[in-house]
C-alpha cells in the first residue's frame, strides 16, 4: 500500500469510512484518523471544505455519492470530481466506485484519489480496475460476510463438526479475498504508477520455505515437495515482490492440482539465470495454466482469479528481467520462474504448445502419490531480527516496553488504531509484536486473537496489571507472553530476547519420528496424526518436540518451562498448563 501513489478509501454498508491507505492524508491533507469510522459525509464535507470553491464541490461530491450508492449503475456512468485544493495550489480527481454488499440494498462504494497532474488519463485501466473492485474483490467478501453473520447468529444450534466445517471455509474464502486484494494493490501500482523494486540480494530458497510454511499453504502441505538446496545464487530483487510473485503460481499450481497429485518444487542455476520449477504436472493442469498464462482475460473473455494471479506474477518477474513458461522434457510438464543472477534481462524463452493431456505424467504423479517418502526442504538461513509492530494504548509499561526496543535500533512500527494494524499485519515481514492491552477501541486480547489467526508472528500482550484469569486469558487467544508490573526493565527484555532467541534455534539433524499415528519431521517442523497434518503453533510445537524426543522420560513442570520458554518462566506453571492443554486436544 505504501508504494503506490493513489489514496484509497472504502466506505462500508453502514455508510461509514472503514479504510484508508497512507496515501490518504498525503493527497487530501486530511489525517486518516479524523474520518475513520466516521458517516461518509464528514469526509466529503473535509474534502468540500479544502476546495477553493466549497459549495461547487460539496454539490458535486454529493452527486457524486448519490449516483455510486444507486443499483444497478454502470461502470461508464462512475463519477469522478475533480477538487482544486485551496491552500496547496493543486488539484486532485476522487473517482467513486460501487462495490455490491451482501444486500442488494445496502451498497458499498469506494474512492480512488490522484493528483491530477500526476494520473494518467487511461481509461482502459480505468476500466480494469473497476472491474476488479467491482467484480473479482466483492464476491470472496460478501462469501466471508455471509459465513461470519452464520456463526454469529446461529452458533448455538451447530455440531462441533458443523463449525469445524464452516471455519475451515472461514479461512479458505478469507485467504483467497486477501490474495485478489493484494493482487489488486500490485495492479495499482503497476497499471497506475509503475513498480518501483527495492532490490536487494534475496535468497530464493528462503522465499519458497517462507511461502509453503506460511498459513495459507499449510493445506496443500500433502501435495507439495520441496527439493530445493541452500547453495543457490542469491539474486538481487525485491524480496516482498519476488515473494509474492512466487505464492501466486504455487496458489494456482496446487488449487488445479488433484489430491492424489504431488507438485515438486525444485531450483536450478542455469548459467546466468536462477530457474524455480514447479514439475511432475499433470497433463491436464498443464493445458489449463498454458491457457491462463495466455492474458488476463481467458478465451470467455472473463478474468478469472487464478488468471488474474498469473498475470500480477507474470508482471512482477518481468519487471526483474525474468519470465514465467511452461516447458518439458522426458518427465513430462512443468512451470518455470527464471530469474537473472546478473542484473541483465532474460531473452523471451521457447514455449511448447500443450495439446493433450500426457498420461505418463499423471501415472507419475500417481506413483509420486503413492510413495511413502516425504521431500524435505531446506530451511533458509536466518535473517536479522529487527522490525517490531507496536500496537499502543493507555499501558506506561507498553510505552517503556517501546523505547527500551528503539534504544536497542529495532524499527518500530506504531498504530493507535488497532484495526489498521490487523489490516497491515501481513504487509510487511515482522519479527514481533506487542500488544497493549489498555487500547482505546478494543480489548487487546480479541486483537490478540484476530492476529494470530493471521500470523505465526510472536505476540507479547503488556499490561500495568493483569491478573491471573486475565493472563490465561491472553495466552489462550494466541500471546506467546504476558508481561505485566510488577517487572524490571531487564527482565522485560530478557523476555523478549527470549523469544527471539526461539526463532534462531534450529532444528535437530534426525531423521522423521514416527510413535503410533504421529509423524514428526523435525526438519521441516511438521506433524501429522494418522496421515492428516496438524496445525500447531511455535510453543505447542516446541513442547511436542521436547515430550516426543523425551519419551520414557519423566519432566517436571519446572524443566518443560525452561526448555520451551527459558529459566525465567520456571514459575510460570500457567503458561505450561494452557499450552499442554490445546495441544492434548489437538492429538485427540
Amino acid at each position: 500500500m505504501r508504494t503506490i501513489s493513489e489514496a484509497i478509501f472504502f466506505v462500508d454498508e453502514n455508510d461509514h469510512i472503514g479504510f484508508c491507505n497512507p496515501q490518504f492524508g498525503e493527497l487530501t491533507g486530511i489525517q486518516p484518523s479524523e474520518v475513520m469510522y466516521q458517516p461518509a459525509d464528514v469526509l466529503l464535507h473535509l474534502l468540500a471544505n479544502s476546495a477553493d470553491d466549497p459549495g461547487y464541490v460539496a454539490a458535486q461530491l454529493q452527486t457524486a455519492q448519490t449516483i455510486a450508492s444507486r443499483p444497478n449503475v454502470h461502470t461508464d456512468e462512475y463519477p469522478i470530481v475533480d477538487v482544486r485544493l485551496a491552500d496547496q495550489d493543486r488539484t486532485i480527481s476522487i473517482e467513486f466506485v460501487k462495490i455490491e454488499g451482501l444486500d442488494s440494498g445496502k451498497l458499498n462504494w469506494a474512492g480512488l484519489i490522484r493528483d491530477s497532474a500526476q494520473s494518467p488519463r487511461d481509461e482502459a485501466t480505468r476500466a480494469l480496475l473497476q472491474e476488479i473492485i467491482a467484480d473479482h474483490i466483492r464476491m470472496p467478501y460478501a462469501q466471508v460476510r455471509t459465513q461470519i453473520g452464520m456463526l454469529a447468529e446461529q452458533h448455538g444450534g451447530f455440531s462441533h463438526r458443523e463449525r469445524d466445517r464452516l471455519l475451515h471455509e472461514l479461512e479458505h474464502n478469507f485467504d483467497n479475498f486477501g490474495q485478489l486484494w493484494l493482487n489488486f494493490l500490485d495492479m495499482v501500482n503497476v497499471e497506475m504508477g509503475g513498480v518501483i523494486l527495492n532490490r536487494e540480494l534475496v535468497d530464493i530458497a528462503g522465499i519458497v520455505q517462507r511461502v509453503v510454511n506460511s498459513r495459507a499453504f499449510y493445506p496443500y502441505h500433502r501435495v507439495l515437495r520441496i527439493d530445493i538446496r541452500p547453495q543457490l545464487t542469491q539474486i538481487k530483487g525485491d524480496e516482498y515482490r519476488l515473494e509474492r510473485a512466487i505464492a501466486n503460481v504455487l496458489y494456482v499450481v496446487v488449487n488445479l492440482v488433484s489430491e492424489e497429485a504431488i507438485i515438486t518444487v525444485r531450483a536450478e542455476q542455469r548459467g546466468n539465470e536462477t530457474a524455480l520449477i514447479f514439475a511432475d504436472l499433470p497433463g491436464k493442469v498443464a493445458l489449463e495454466l498454458q491457457d491462463l498464462l495466455g492474458g488476463l482475460r481467458q478465451a470467455d473473455g472473463q478474468i478469472s482469479p487464478y488468471s488474474f494471479a498469473l498475470y500480477m506474477s507474470r508482471e512482477l518477474i518481468n519487471r526483474h528481467g525474468g519470465h514465467i513458461y511452461l516447458d518439458q522434457d522426458s518427465n513430462g510438464y512443468y512451470a518455470v520462474i527464471s530469474l537473472p543472477t546478473t542484473g541483465i534481462s532474460l531473452p523471451q524463452p521457447t514455449q511448447p504448445k500443450v495439446t493433450a493431456v500426457e498420461p505418463q505424467a499423471a501415472a507419475a504423479a500417481a506413483v509420486a502419490a503413492e510413495s511413502p517418502s516425504r521431500g524435505v526442504g531446506t530451511r533458509a538461513p536466518s535473517r536479522g531480527l529487527n522490525c517490531i509492530m507496536v500496537i499502543e494504548g493507555r499501558s506506561t509499561l507498553a510505552r517503556e516496553l517501546s523505547a527500551g526496543l528503539g534504544d536497542l535500533d529495532y524499527e518500530l512500527i506504531t498504530y493507535r488504531v488497532p484495526e489498521d494494524a490487523i489490516r497491515d499485519v501481513n504487509a510487511t515481514r515482522l519479527d514481533l509484536i506487542v500488544v497493549d492491552t489498555s487500547l482505546r477501541d478494543m480489548n487487546g486480547v480479541d486483537v490478540t486473537a484476530k492476529l494470530r489467526a493471521r500470523t505465526e508472528t510472536p505476540i507479547i500482550l503488556v499490561a500495568d496489571k493483569a491478573s491471573e484469569t486475565e493472563k490465561v486469558r491472553g495466552l489462550n487467544a494466541g500471546a506467546d507472553d504476558y508481561i505485566a508490573r510488577p517487572i524490571s526493565s531487564e527482565e522485560m527484555m530478557a523476555r523478549v530476547n527470549t523469544i527471539f532467541k526461539r526463532l534462531h534455534i534450529t532444528d535437530r539433524a534426525r531423521e522423521p519420528l514416527q510413535v503410533g499415528d504421529l509423524y514428526v519431521d523435525f526438519a521441516r517442523r511438521e506433524v501429522f496424526l494418522a496421515n492428516k497434518p496438524l496445525e500447531l503453533t511455535r510453543i505447542e510445537y516446541d513442547l511436542l518436540h521436547i515430550l516426543v524426543t523425551n519419551r520414557g522420560q519423566v519432566l517436571t513442570h519446572k524443566q518443560l518451562l525452561e526448555k520451551v520458554w527459558g529459566p525465567e518462566y520456571e514459575n510460570e506453571t500457567q503458561y505450561l498448563w494452557v499450552n499442554i492443554s490445546r495441544l492434548r486436544k489437538k492429538l485427540e
